[in-house]
């Protein structure tokens, strides 16, 4: 669900190593330096960006939104989805290019460990307590059983726990209480209720019918209601809708239609749901009590996949596979207003990363790293950073 590969620029690569050569030649020449190993960046308030075409994370000072020079982190081949885990020690990494989970200790500023998983990850979610990871491998192959695996992760010991069947198993949400995930499968009409709070004893999962290529969810507050984002025709079903699951019985209740439904937020109590099921990107406001739809407000199109929140009420949406000439994938709603700002075409959005306590979120798009103003919607004038390769994903880890 990445982008298309940005151009690396050969001359600014050697700008970079080449300083970092003579580095390592005050250090002793060609040997390890464990004075190098052991410095870090020292900045306060960082940012990690992926970086496929080089292997490694980037550093980007997110208070000055600068590239931090001369300080990068390992992480194997093709790195793309950033984990980060709640208590932020640790960010965990998925390497495409060897289908490794890779773990980064954000105080260090180096790769701990490497765990080698069953599979290409397409979704990965991680506990609330970071003790565990679930990763969801659509193509993984089990002997004598459909494609489709869930793997769990012990994230303290950099271990494989456990792996379940699931057939095509694409994508992965789970409860603020930890103690519930939904997995869903491609081209399907039912999603899987796992109870994790029974994690090493055998993980008891529920398929539940009745929905129509149900691909995301969102969690009430008090995680007793899930409601489910039904992709409808934009993935080969019926109708796009929202349908309330309740979490105590697993039983699918009241729908609401909706324009297009992919993906989701919870923002003041209402559901925030994206789409393009009708061809066009839209955004509704969805009641939650009782289960209403406001009027669809146009927003970019393409297969949105990605929501977060920035300062000022402005709600980021990313998309990929955008067509609509100049209007892309980046959408930004004021859920004050009830309005949309879209961005010019500039690629797949794979990563966005709000900035606490700034008026900035970091938007992966095409490739590249760009900065958006939460005060006007808009990319920033004055501030930049260039990327040497291929950025993937961003998130901001202190």
């Amino acid at each position: 669900m990445h982008g298309p590969a940005g151009r690396a620029r050969a001359g600014a690569v050697l700008l970079l190593v080449f300083p970092l050569l003579l580095l390592l030649a005050g250090c002793g020449g060609g040997g390890s330096s464990s004075a190098q190993q052991n410095t870090t960046s020292g900045i306060k308030v960082r940012a990690f960006v992926s970086n496929s075409f080089t292997g490694v994370l980037d550093i980007v000072d997110a208070q000055h939104d600068t590239l931090v020079q001369g300080h990068t982190i390992q992480v194997g081949s093709q790195p793309g989805m950033l984990l980060e885990t709640p208590d932020k020690t640790q960010t965990l990494v998925f390497a495409n290019g060897t289908n490794t989970l890779v773990f980064v200790s954000n105080v260090q500023e180096q790769q701990i460990h490497t765990l080698p998983l069953g599979g290409t990850a397409s979704s990965i979610v991680v506990s609330p307590d970071s003790k565990f990871a679930f990763a969801a491998l659509p193509a993984a192959v089990s002997l004598g059983l459909p494609a489709g695996s869930l793997q769990v992760v012990d994230i303290s010991n950099a271990t494989l726990m456990s792996t379940l069947n699931i057939p095509s198993v694409n994508r992965l949400v789970i409860n603020h209480g930890g103690t519930r995930l939904l997995a869903f499968s491609e081209n399907s009409n039912s999603l899987t209720v796992l109870d994790v709070s029974h994690i090493g004893q055998g993980i008891p999962a529920t398929p539940v019918a009745g929905f129509d290529r149900p691909v995301f969810a969102v969690f009430s507050e008090d995680d007793s209601i899930a409601y489910v984002m039904n992709c409808g025709p934009e993935c080969g079903g019926t109708a796009a809708s929202v349908t309330a699951l309740r979490m105590d019985s697993n039983a699918p209740g009241a729908s609401v239609p909706v324009a297009g439904a992919t993906v989701g937020a919870l923002v003041n109590g209402n559901v925030l749901v994206a789409g393009s099921a009708s061809g066009s990107g839209t955004l509704q406001s969805v009641s939650t009590s009782p289960l209403t739809a406001s009027s669809p407000v146009a927003i970019g199109d393409g297969f949105h996949s990605i929501m977060a929140l920035g300062t000022n009420n402005k709600l980021f949406i990313g998309a990929q596979g955008c067509t609509q000439g100049r209007r892309g994938c980046v959408s930004v709603f004021d859920t004050g207003a009830g309005t949309a700002v879209v961005d010019s075409n500039n690629g797949d959005v794979t990563g966005i990363a709000p900035i606490a306590n700034r008026n900035v979120v970091y938007v992966i798009e095409g490739g590249e790293l760009r900065i958006f103003d939460t005060t006007t919607s808009q990319p920033s004038t004055s501030a930049f950073i260039d990327i040497v390769g291929q950025a993937s994903d961003v998130k901001e880890v202190d």
